[in-house]
């Protein structure tokens, strides 16, 4: 029962404060908005605990051998102790035995600013900026594995646990968000499913020294699981043959040979060519018959008694 005396009428801002001291289990009430319309008006609230919870998400649901397999946790926050510090916060994956090459791959905080318009929450489902601020390893958080258990995780470093503080302190929806990536194994048999679990110890949980009992204690989140399909044979990819068009063309004309004289080795084109040397040869023909004439009219006897030349002396008889 909570008693609110001299306040004016208005809307208020209600948090619980903090009264743990050191690394104990207590969690508070979620901060919530009373309104006071009038005064000595009796309002009835139903306050809702804070308690720590986890999920976990994956990248598939359906697997085949050899692929690659993400799964990512996130987790609320506890409110620092009196003192305004948190001793212990750490994220276990419980990977399935079939996953294998598994490795944390990034590690942020979430939280959403200017909720009130002063920096500072009202409530974990308040409205306003979301922001995202990636921790660093080795600085902020560590990495703990286990092979041989199939567990891998994060534990937040001294340096991590007063920014955790800090940032809890003025935004109750704080989450802390990990991905874990991981393959498949290639003996996976195919129609069996992948189990995987996460597991959150913060103040007050203490995390047992063996990782088996480390594995299935703390606050628990649901079990992730994905089905194993057969691996899809890799099509091989064809390449077709450039398909090549052809036009109708013209049928084109086969150049006639030259006509070379064997005599003088000149070069006559055509039926002109032709009828010059038939010309020629006629002309040769005629001269040499002409020729053959003449001189067979030369040797032929005379149709005439020759003369007979008078002498000096004498009278022709």
């Amino acid at each position: 029962q909570m008693c609110i005396r001299d306040r004016p009428v208005g809307v208020y801002l209600v948090r619980e404060q903090p009264s743990r001291r050191g690394d104990v289990a207590y969690s508070v009430v979620m901060p919530f908005l009373v309104a006071i319309d009038a005064p000595g008006r009796e309002v009835m609230v139903r306050t809702k605990n804070q308690e720590l919870t986890i999920t976990l998400t994956d990248s598939a649901e359906v697997l085949a051998p050899g692929d690659s397999y993400t799964l990512t946790a996130r987790a609320n926050v506890p409110a620092p102790d009196a003192n305004g510090l948190l001793h212990r916060y750490q994220i276990l994956f419980h990977l399935d035995e079939r996953l294998e090459s598994f490795r944390v791959d990034q590690v942020w905080l979430e939280y959403t600013e200017n909720c009130t318009g002063r920096g500072k929450s009202t409530s974990p489902s308040c409205s306003g900026t979301p922001r995202r601020l990636a921790l660093q390893m080795g600085k902020h958080f560590t990495v703990l594995a286990s092979p041989e258990h199939h567990g891998m995780g994060i534990r937040f470093s001294a340096t991590g646990l007063r920014l955790l503080a800090q940032l809890r302190a003025q935004h109750p929806e704080l989450h802390v968000g990990a991905t874990v990536r991981s393959r498949v194994s290639d003996a996976a048999p195919t129609g069996s499913r992948l189990l995987s679990t996460a597991h959150l110890y913060a103040d007050g949980w203490i995390v047992p020294a063996d990782w088996a009992q480390a594995l299935a204690g703390g606050v628990s989140s649901q079990t992730v699981a994905v089905l194993i399909v057969p691996k899809t044979p890799a099509a091989t990819p064809t390449v077709s043959s450039p398909q090549v068009t052809t036009e109708p063309t013209a049928p084109s004309r086969v150049p006639r040979p030259p006509l070379e004289l064997p005599s003088t080795g000149t070069a006559a084109q055509g039926c002109l060519a032709g009828l010059g040397v038939i010309g020629v040869l006629w002309l040769l023909l005629w001269r040499r018959r002409r020729r053959d004439d003449d001189e067979s009219g030369e040797h032929a006897a005379p149709t005439s008694t020759p003369r007979t030349p008078r002498s000096d002396g004498g009278s022709e008889e």
